[in-house]
């Protein structure tokens, strides 16, 4: 019994930490009362953050908030694995590549699009990407380190998990890396068919994604639990 109540008490702290910050993470469904005009039209995740929109600061809020959450959960796992006799490479891998995602999450919030291409006809965002220039948003930096995490961070749970036998939380990473490649696939496709990238992305399949990554690391630190030979969990 004391037992239980120990691994209780080491792992609740950190999972509704994580779980807050899917939560917040997910601030779209936010929309569903303060923005269902934008939400029902399909509209990309990054435009309920537009000023012009309603409510457009409690998506910012939410996506600052999220971001600090992320920085709180790795350096509670830098933490923990600096009390550790033993660690794992991926586990590193795993803290930063959370860590930058925390970041490109505040970024992201500081610098929203400027407009609503899906609200607004006459809404243009440039995007150029070519071997002689890049032209694109200041939102669509944070944006392409937040899709890249999308795969890395599920990659590097794969493998960490595999290295410890952690079968739930390596089938999790498996489906989110699955839903990153099939994510990517998409967009080389819109990609070829108008032979330019945009930076519209729609609306559904984005807020879908990002439902996977919270129950992924909701998985992730409900995995992290004490083992009978040392004080804390690699």
């Amino acid at each position: 019994m004391a037992i239980i109540e120990k691994l209780l008490t080491w792992r609740k702290p950190p999972l509704m930490l994580a779980g807050l910050a899917a939560v917040a993470f997910n601030n779209w469904l936010l929309a569903l009362v303060l923005n269902p005009h934008l939400f029902l039209k399909d509209g990309s995740v990054s435009e309920f953050s537009v000023s012009s929109q309603p409510y457009s600061w409690a998506f910012r809020v939410a996506d600052v908030i999220s971001g600090l959450l992320f920085l709180a959960l790795s350096a509670w796992v830098l933490k923990f694995m600096k009390s550790n006799q033993k660690t794992h490479k991926w586990l590193y891998i795993l803290v930063v590549c959370l860590a930058v995602f925390g970041i490109a999450n505040g970024v992201d919030a500081l610098l929203p699009l400027n407009c609503s291409n899906t609200i607004n006809s006459s809404c243009e965002v440039t995007v150029a990407l070519s071997l002689s220039h890049i032209i694109l948003p200041s939102h669509a930096y944070s944006s392409v380190i937040i899709a890249v995490s999308y795969f890395l961070l599920p990659l590097a749970g794969y493998k960490y998990a595999r290295a410890n036998h952690l079968k739930l939380f390596e089938r999790v990473s498996l489906i989110t890396i699955g839903v990153a490649i099939l994510s990517l696939a998409t967009a080389i496709q819109e990609y070829v068919r108008q032979s330019s990238f945009t930076i519209h992305t729609a609306g559904f399949p984005q807020e879908a994604q990002m439902l996977v990554i919270g129950w992924w690391l909701v998985t992730w630190f409900a995995s992290l639990r004490p083992r009978p030979d040392l004080e804390h969990v690699i």
